[in-house]
């Protein structure tokens, strides 16, 4: 299932709080719609029940001052007294339409109105229709509403109303008169409801006296059905439940009850419903859900269209703003995924696509780790902007090349992956690529020729897992970088090589404390007159596990993890300890120290060497600094600068493995240094190559001329040490006068020989 992106999840929140928000204001609405109706139908009921009341009260008055006059005059033995004071009544009442005096059995004696013909008129008690109101009348000392019916010879809808005359408590006469349905000003009058209110008035048997639906109009008939027995036992039961109060409390309270029936089947209106006690009649107005509907659903309607809009609009923009987020992400993904400079694809790229690039390839490649030679020389005289040209160019010879995935590992490292991993085959390609990557680079208006070292590793034979073979192949890389210009195949042997490199780096950092460093002194003999001039000290590791570990194997280790200042510092303190301890017992020496470039140039190393000379002040001891011709490669200025320093306080300096370097032999009247080192490798070839014989008299001259100490290294027979007395070398070291000797078998070989080699030890 995709998963949403953050701007679908907001869109997606926007729109269901809108339709939310609809829901509520719906549903607020409604119940305001609702609301509304339900205080116009109270206002519309009390207004009807006040009314109403107040008609029959009228009513009622002018039955009692006529029923008064009736017994007072004992009128109905004078029927046309009777029927004038009736008629006058009338007259004066503009409100009353007609009265009709009726016997106690209900006959007709007289009427005000214009009937047509009285006779065959039926008798009211003996009408089942008009009976049992009638009856109530004989029976109650009240105005009695009685049947709603219409009067064919007036065309009107009218409610009839009884009265009873009594004469010293018997009834003598019973008074009717009718009121109309749509006279102007009755409180029944349609033209006071609203479009969809109803209007119902109904006495306590459940027959209405009025109703204002259309079908009572249309046909009157309807006003002789009572109200069903269903209808009426619901609101009974709503009456409870929704306002909590009985019937009986209804009746006797006059309370005014809202009942919410919507939705109820046969009901579904809002109603409100009154009784009268007195005249014993409800007054119940209501409302019913389709007319709820029109007030409510316009409005509503507008509202979904506005957020149905809304929301086509917010999707046609979040629709927009995605795309534009894909456009965007895409980019960035890119940005993240490649580098900036070149186009190629970044180590991030790398590990994203590594896996499905190695199942394409089903696990058989091979992986070529590239690292351009001294680029930082370039970018140091050149400049960066310089340096990223070459480096834009490289990549595109890279990419001419190779077509399959090429990385830019960061700066000037790249990485190459081939589906190839037979190793004869990738060794000739990655050759050939350097040789291509030597043609003439032009880069501001100059030609560069770049060189590069190429670890090269293969799958599945050197594994299967990215960082695995990014391991390996740095170290295979690291290997061709010692000899420059190179591609190197990762082997076994290499891999324990660079085991064995890491296990001398894990013990290297604990090596001074556990007291495995030792040093060892090898003689330095006067070639004229036998004399020992001075030691070479050497440092010695035996390692509890590696066993004794060779100088050339840590110190360069030492250097890259940045030990080397630490080291350096106890070698140099252990060495002067022990020889001015010799000292002390033999006589005037001369030391000679081994430092490292990395030494020399670290700042506060001058200043500790300085410290020790001035405690110690022995003079019996006096020191010299090895260094190699590196030093002078990097920065010359500098180099001289730094040895001048030592110098001026007395250390002499001398230039080990002479002839080995790249150095021009002009630099050497310039620099602040004592003595000329020939390194073993020149010694081993005097007595078999004249040429490397020549080049060892003229070196030897060379230090005569700038009146410099000549020593020879390595020297380990007579016929040698016979050719480089001849030349005039100055000191002789090496095994033909001594092996490198610990402290305690340098003093017994100085004492034994007293200070003058007697013969070979």
């Amino acid at each position: 299932m995709p998963v949403l992106s953050n701007l679908w999840r907001i869109y997606l929140f926007v729109i269901t709080s809108s339709i939310t928000a609809l829901v509520l204001l719906g549903v607020f609405q409604w119940n305001k719609v609702k609301q509304d109706a339900d205080t116009e139908l109270r206002y519309l009921n009390n207004v009807s029940f006040t009314s109403t009341r107040a008609m029959l009260s009228y009513q009622k008055s002018i039955f009692d001052s006529l029923s008064d006059e009736i017994v007072a005059l004992d009128l109905t033995n004078d029927i046309d007294k009777l029927n004038e004071m009736v008629k006058r009544v009338v007259k004066n009442n503009s409100e009353v339409t007609a009265i009709m005096v009726r016997d106690p059995e209900g006959g007709l004696i007289l009427t005000s109105g214009e009937i047509a013909n009285t006779d065959g008129l039926p008798s009211l008690l003996s009408d089942p229709i008009t009976q049992y109101n009638f009856q109530r009348a004989l029976a109650q000392n009240a105005l009695v509403i009685g049947n709603n019916r219409f009067i064919p010879w007036l065309n009107k809808q009218v409610i009839g109303v009884h009265y009873a005359v009594r004469q010293k408590g018997k009834v003598i006469a019973v008074l009717t008169s009718a009121i109309e349905h749509s006279i102007d000003g009755s409180a029944w009058n349609n033209s006071q409801l609203t479009r969809g209110t109803i209007l119902q008035l109904f006495r306590d048997d459940y027959h209405f006296i009025y109703s204002s639906r259309p079908q009572y109009k249309k046909n009157p008939k309807e006003y002789l059905i009572p109200i069903p027995e269903e209808m009426v036992n619901y609101f009974i039961d709503q009456l409870q439940i929704q306002a909590g109060i009985s019937s009986e409390e209804l009746r006797s309270s006059g309370q005014l009850i809202s009942v919410n029936a919507l939705f109820e089947p046969g009901m579904d209106a809002l109603f409100t419903i009154r009784y009268e006690p007195y005249y014993r009649y409800y007054t119940l107005s209501s409302i019913e859900r389709s007319s709820l509907y029109g007030n409510f659903l316009p409005k509503f309607i507008w509202q979904i269209a506005i957020i149905i809009a809304f929301n086509i609009l917010l999707f046609l923009m979040f629709n927009f703003f995605n795309r534009e987020q894909k456009k965007s992400q895409k980019r960035l993904l890119f940005q993240a995924n490649h580098d900036q400079l070149t186009g190629l694809p970044n180590r991030y790229y790398l590990a994203e696509h590594f896996h499905s690039w190695s199942q394409a390839c089903e696990g058989r490649f091979a992986l070529f780790f590239i690292d351009l030679d001294n680029f930082k020389v370039i970018n140091d005289h050149y400049g960066h902007a310089t340096g990223d040209k070459i480096l834009i160019e490289v990549a595109q010879r890279i990419e001419a090349q190779f077509k399959d995935l090429n990385i830019r590992h960061g700066g000037d490292e790249f990485i190459i992956f081939i589906p190839e991993n037979d190793g004869a085959y990738l060794v000739q390609l990655a050759n050939n690529f350097i040789n291509d990557l030597m043609q003439p680079i032009t880069a501001d208006n100059t030609e560069f020729s770049v060189t590069s070292s190429i670890g090269i590793v293969c799958a599945p034979s050197n594994g299967q897992e990215l960082g695995t073979l990014l391991s390996k192949a740095d170290i295979a890389m690291y290997e061709a970088k010692k000899h420059r210009n190179e591609a190197f195949l990762f082997s076994d042997e290499l891999e324990q090589r660079s085991a064995y490199n890491t296990a001398i780096e894990r013990e290297l950092r604990t090596a001074v404390e556990r007291d495995e460093i030792a040093m060892m002194y090898q003689p330095q003999i006067d070639s004229n007159t036998g004399n020992t001039i001075g030691v070479e000290a050497l440092v010695r590791w035996n390692n509890r596990e590696l066993g004794n570990v060779p100088p050339s194997d840590f110190i360069p280790i030492a250097e890259s993890m940045g030990l080397m200042n630490e080291l350096g510092q106890f070698i140099t303190l252990r060495a002067i300890e022990e020889i001015e301890e010799v000292c002390q017992q033999t006589g005037p020496l001369r030391l000679s120290i081994n430092v490292s470039v990395q030494q020399l140039l670290t700042e506060g190393f001058f200043e500790f060497f300085q410290e020790e000379i001035k405690r110690r002040g022995n003079d019996n001891l006096s020191l010299m600094l090895e260094v190699t011709e590196s030093m002078f490669i990097e920065d010359l200025k500098l180099a001289v600068f730094v040895l001048q320093r030592f110098s001026d306080i007395g250390v002499e300096i001398s230039l080990d493995d002479f002839g080995t370097g790249f150095s021009s032999l002009s630099l050497l009247a310039d620099l602040p240094i004592h003595e000329l080192k020939i390194d073993k490798s020149f010694i081993d070839k005097i007595l078999t190559d004249e040429k490397a014989k020549r080049l060892m008299h003229s070196i030897i001259s060379i230090g005569k001329d700038l009146k410099l100490t000549t020593v020879a290294e390595g020297v380990e027979d007579q016929e040698q040490l016979a050719v480089l007395q001849f030349f005039g070398c100055d000191l002789i070291q090496g095994y033909y006068y001594s092996k490198p000797l610990s402290k305690a078998d340098l003093l017994a070989f100085l004492l034994t020989s007293d200070n003058k080699v007697l013969g070979k030890n």
